[in-house]
């Protein structure tokens, strides 16, 4: 026991030491000028559940990379494990516990490094804690919601049982009152971007002038539609970003049929999808049959496949609340496809019985010159929930910041929101899926 926890903190002092290194602002000139911070808020630097599993995600990634760690493109979340200050209500972190190893997050992102610890073999140092006789959990994930982690500085974590006592890592009762909170002295407004101050201020003044209720992120922000992959990257990740590899057959050929124009139908992005590749392939190949079709021409025929089809690709219900559900099947949807380019004439397959893994790898076969992508989105989170789009290229942008390049890969889509070209962060195409659509 001893010895194992002596091996996780060499490796928790290791990671900060690197993290100190690699991750901290690179806005940290003095000689940067820094916006107004007044309307900063501590609600607005709090780090969400779902962004702290991307973060994560895009650590793995790098130090994957960088050869400092031994995971690689199969490893996963597996449980995220929010963990709380001495009060048992606030936040102070999150650990995203892996198929190997894990990563703890800040909650906040105004702390020097948003990584407090990360091990890529070893199981979270409260492991022991939770599952013990009066612990957390018996079996990974049945977690009773009445009990806590809770974590209030370097290798300091306790269970809470709603109680005055808190139970530590040996055993041992700590009164509640005797703990506190030792993450709030590495928080300054200085560790955050202006960049980022200036989006959450111009945020907020928006949403002042609209009731208080919050806009969409902004574009090529987290959260918000990427337009600029080397933008995005550079708001999110800091450095300068650069486009080092890519490749793009579909560019002249990209057609973006919006789901705004086609009124009457609800939830019908899968349609959308599918009119924009049939009229991708009319451009691609000189079909001068399909060119001549509008896209209105195109989305007809398409849901005039799936009115004729026995067991329906696409339906759409309203619910007791009056809201309406579901849309286009992602287990028929290559089936849809197939008979809608039937129904234009043209022949097409798609691999398998069943859609693959959206890997940068596999994405990067499809988008090749004969192929084109029909992406299912469920896991990607905002802007985009339960979607159907187009992929049809892929770039590579590289940042040379560092002591090691830093690589992030974008898909190029037509998503059927926007006439006009989008991108998707492919590190948090984690388990979406797509249909191969083969000319």
């Amino acid at each position: 026991m001893r010895n194992l926890k002596i091996k996780k903190f060499i490796s928790t002092v290791l990671a900060l030491s690197l993290l100190l290194c690699t991750w901290v602002s690179a806005y940290a000139d003095s000689d940067v000028p820094q916006p107004d911070v007044a309307q900063i808020e501590n609600a607005d630097l709090f780090v969400t559940e779902e962004v702290a599993e991307q973060l994560a995600l895009l650590f793995i990634r790098d130090m994957s990379e960088s050869g400092v760690a031994a995971w690689d493109e199969t490893t996963e979340p597996t449980r995220m494990v929010p963990m709380y200050d001495e009060t048992g209500e606030n936040i102070t972190a999150y650990t995203v516990e892996l198929t190997a190893g894990y990563v703890v997050v800040s909650a906040y992102v105004d702390v020097p490094n948003l990584f407090f610890e990360w091990a890529d073999e070893a199981e979270p140092v409260y492991a022991d804690l939770v599952e013990s006789p009066a612990g957390l959990r018996k079996a990974r994930g049945s977690a009773p919601s009445t009990e806590k982690v809770v974590h209030v500085g370097p290798l300091g974590y306790y269970l809470d049982n709603g109680t005055d006592t808190l139970l530590g890592e040996e055993g041992e009762e700590v009164p509640r009152e005797a703990l506190s909170n030792d993450f709030d002295e590495f928080r300054d407004i200085e560790n955050v971007t202006p960049e980022a101050i200036e989006m959450i201020v111009e945020s907020k003044e928006e949403a002042a002038e609209n009731g208080g209720i919050s806009p969409l992120a902004a574009d090529n922000t987290s959260g918000g539609y990427i337009t600029d992959s080397a933008a995005y990257a550079k708001n999110l990740y800091g450095g300068t970003w650069k486009c080092t590899s890519w490749s793009n057959k579909w560019e002249s050929a990209a057609n973006f049929a919006v789901t705004s124009s086609f009124s009457g139908y609800r939830n019908h992005c899968g349609l959308v999808a599918i009119t924009n590749a049939i009229k991708m392939y009319g451009n691609q190949y000189n079909n001068n049959y399909i060119k001549g079709l509008s896209n209105h021409d195109v989305f007809r025929k398409v849901v005039e496949v799936n009115q004729l089809a026995d067991q329906k690709y696409y339906v759409v219900t309203l619910n007791a609340n009056g809201e309406y559900e579901g849309g286009t099947f992602d287990s028929t949807a290559n089936e849809f496809i197939v008979k809608s380019f039937k129904k234009c004439g043209v022949s097409v397959s798609t691999y398998g019985e069943n859609p693959y893994l959206c890997t940068i790898q596999n994405m990067k076969n499809a988008t090749s010159a004969d192929r084109l992508m029909y992406v299912m989105l469920h896991k990607y989170g905002d802007p985009y929930v339960d979607h159907h789009l187009i992929g049809y290229a892929w770039a590579c942008l590289t940042d040379y910041t560092y002591s090691y390049p830093r690589n992030l890969y974008f898909l190029k889509i037509c998503d059927g929101h926007k006439p006009s070209a989008r991108a998707l962060d492919m590190s948090r195409l984690v388990t979406d899926t797509y249909w191969e659509i083969k000319f």
